[in-house]
């Protein structure tokens, strides 16, 4: 393999890993957008009246915990793909 073909295909690798950044970072935007939406659908079919789980947490806490579960959860589902592509263990 001649030094072109190895930077090549290294640069492909780079390419390919920021896709997968884009198309994740782009995944937890509209996950967020559609939580938020959801939210505002159930607070508009409630009244406006605030709705709690359990009687004593408001609904938007869980609806935030959700949130950041979803995100970390893609965030290391994202990392793990971009580092395997890297250090070659994935291929493109």
């Amino acid at each position: 393999m001649t030094e072109g073909n190895g930077l090549t295909e290294y640069l492909a690798r780079v390419g390919h890993a920021a896709a997968i950044m884009v198309s994740h970072t782009f995944l937890g935007g509209l996950w967020i957008v559609c939580m938020w939406g959801i939210e505002h659908l159930i607070e508009a079919l409630s009244h406006g009246s605030p709705m709690r789980v359990f009687g004593q947490w408001p609904l938007e806490y869980l609806f935030q915990t959700i949130d950041i579960a979803i995100l970390m959860v893609i965030a290391a589902c994202g990392i793990w793909e971009i580092v395997g592509l890297l250090t070659g263990k994935r291929q493109p």
